[in-house]
């Protein structure tokens, strides 16, 4: 890579693969499987190989982002001090999150090098760890008392890298080996664990605190082992480094709240842990590579169009202003559903519309704490009317919502699709049109709005597929929207040629809201 062309961006490896314990975990040991758990580790250990060979390394997980050139940061005060450098995801020695970890002037043979290697020893050790009298739990596997990883298959929680990490981490930290994190998944409850713990004399490390240098940098030194150099690891402060949510630092940096659409706001590496739905979040801020998921769609057998040459069907009218959830959950993804229908049939997008920002069951902040008060919590379909506050919306700044006439920048909310719809290669959020109107002003200009009665989506709600194809086909625009005068959609009389090009469609889609509420419709339609 050092000397290859700047095209190449991606490596093989064989890290893992003849490991023995890798079957035992159901670890995929095909050669082009990407199995989460053996790239993370492969990333560690390859991090190590690089420090080894005096190369400053860095290590992102796929959601976080650059908003800046961190190095600039990095490399002067009071960056530029330290050696490993992470993301504090709990106020403590064990709570950091490793989604970033940067290797700067980390020495062959020291201890931020030590680290790296004594977290991928101690998870192969794990992986490969089949005799139950090896195990660390003893005797207490036959009582039942606790599961073992070897006996937890698939179970790859207790493997996870960021567990081990922090307990190396705290292990260097202390001088007392530490395996806090990893062991305690393997308990049924926090219960048993202590019981555990007490009849074996095991005890946690005493407690650290972090030590604070200048602009808020959480660092301490690696104490072990004593025969290495010593190093200093720093947990990067949020304007450099910040969360979505549930990391540490004022919830008023984390992105849920809003504030990384205000200019100068967002840190300079932005990581979208705890963001419900990762690709929308980074829409709604402006920072999605569209020309990218185009690669990524055509690798994966999806649709590869250009997103601005991509034809979609909106509609306007329909507020969805509900302050029941249930009822508003029941009208909207029932209008989706149905809208989903005619954009497939007319070789459209569906553009999953707004809903107002006003509404009830919308977590709500004072404007102080949240951009627009509002904080973009998950939209939560097993809502409970006491529970109204723990459901959110995703804010966008919208300039052709809810028409194509242009209202530069307000503010627009829309549910959180994740659980419901996202996996729907042929539903969009309006996001990705407020893009394409953006980037192609053709689109823009021909942007028709078409009165749903007038194309005979009358009173009795149905309309045939011909008359649907023959209307939409009259509007000659790249983006139609259906203007409603009530939240309903019609119900389309499908022949069998529609109901075999809906089945295509849906095939291996993860949509589970739209197609039960298209299955009490189209009752005929397979999935």
């Amino acid at each position: 890579l050092m000397n290859g062309v700047g095209e190449i961006s991606c490596v093989w490896s064989d890290f893992l693969r003849h490991e023995p314990g890798v079957k035992e975990w159901e670890v995929p040991e095909c050669e082009h499987c990407a199995d989460a758990f053996g790239l993370w580790l492969a990333r560690i250990h390859y991090l190590a190989e690089f420090v080894e060979r005096g190369i400053n390394a860095m290590y992102l997980d796929c959601d976080v982002t650059f908003q800046e050139d961190p190095y600039r940061l990095l490399k002067q005060p009071p960056l530029n001090q330290f050696h490993l450098i992470s993301q504090l995801e709990q106020n403590n020695i064990h709570g950091l999150n490793i989604g970033f970890i940067y290797c700067q002037n980390c020495k062959p043979g020291g201890r931020g090098q030590w680290v790296l290697r004594e977290t991928v020893d101690r998870i192969r050790r794990l992986l490969n760890l089949r005799d139950k009298k090896e195990s660390i739990f003893d005797e207490d596997v036959a009582k039942g008392i606790v599961k073992p990883p070897f006996e937890m298959k698939g179970a790859k929680k207790t493997l996870w890298d960021q567990h081990t990490f922090n307990d190396v981490v705290e292990t260097s930290l202390t001088g007392t080996e530490s395996r806090r994190r990893t062991y305690a998944v393997s308990f049924p409850s926090d219960e048993v664990r202590r019981s555990w713990e007490t009849a074996h004399n095991y005890e946690h490390p005493s407690q650290m605190e972090w030590k604070l240098w200048g602009n808020d940098v959480h660092y301490l030194p690696l104490t072990m082992p004593a025969h290495m150099p010593e190093e200093l690891i720093a947990a990067a402060p949020t304007w450099f480094l910040g969360g979505w949510a549930g990391v540490d630092g004022p919830p008023e940096t984390w992105g849920s709240f809003g504030w990384w659409h205000e200019p100068g706001k967002a840190p300079a590496v932005a990581h979208f842990v705890g963001a419900p739905d990762k690709p929308a979040a980074e829409k709604s801020l402006g920072w999605w590579d569209y020309r990218a998921e185009e690669v990524s769609n055509a690798i994966f057998g999806l649709p590869a169009d250009k997103f601005e040459e991509r034809k979609y069907v909106a509609v306007k009218g329909p507020s969805f202003r509900y302050d029941d959830l249930a009822v508003f959950t029941d009208k909207y993804f029932k209008i989706v559903a149905r809208l989903l229908v005619i954009a497939v049939l007319t070789g459209r997008h569906a553009v999953a519309p707004s809903v107002p920002c006003e509404s009830e069951w919308i977590n709500t902040r004072t404007a102080e704490h949240a951009w627009h008060g509002i904080e973009q919590a998950p939209f939560r379909r097993d809502w409970h009317p006491d529970e109204v506050k723990r459901n959110g919306a995703l804010l966008g700044m919208c300039d052709f919502d809810p028409g194509p006439e242009e209202t530069p920048g307000h503010v627009c909310c829309f549910p959180w699709l994740r659980d419901h719809a996202s996996g729907c290669t042929w539903l969009s959020y309006m996001l990705e049109l407020e893009y394409v109107m953006e980037q192609n002003l053709e689109a823009q200009k021909t942007a028709k709005v078409v009165n749903a009665q007038s194309i005979g989506l009358g009173a009795d709600r149905h309309v045939t597929s011909q008359h649907l194809h023959e209307q939409m086909d009259a509007a000659n625009a790249q983006v139609v929207y259906l203007e409603l005068e009530s939240d309903e959609l019609p119900i389309v009389d499908l022949t069998a040629a529609d109901r075999e090009k809906l089945d295509l469609a849906f095939k291996n889609d993860r949509c589970s809201l739209l197609h039960k509420n298209l299955k009490e419709v189209y009752p005929d339609v397979r999935k």
